[in-house]
């Protein structure tokens, strides 16, 4: 679940854990104070093409160029 006046679940696929902690698109997201899921096995990033929402939020991939955050 995410945090209180989060409003989408986000998430980044890569290769592991340390290259997604280094990701130049996880900053704002933590300086928010927004939890993100880290995908790193290969068939996580097929399945997120077909997972669009989860207990009512919105799955979004941080790594979009138009990621727009408030």
């Amino acid at each position: 679940m995410s945090r209180p006046g989060q409003e989408y679940i986000y998430y980044l696929c890569g290769l592991n854990v340390k290259e997604l902690e280094e990701s130049p698109h996880l900053e704002k997201l933590l300086e928010k104070d927004y939890e993100v899921i880290y995908f790193v096995e290969p068939m996580d990033e097929y399945m997120m093409q077909g997972l669009l929402e989860f207990d009512d939020k919105r799955f979004m991939d941080a790594s979009k160029e138009d990621l727009k955050l408030d």
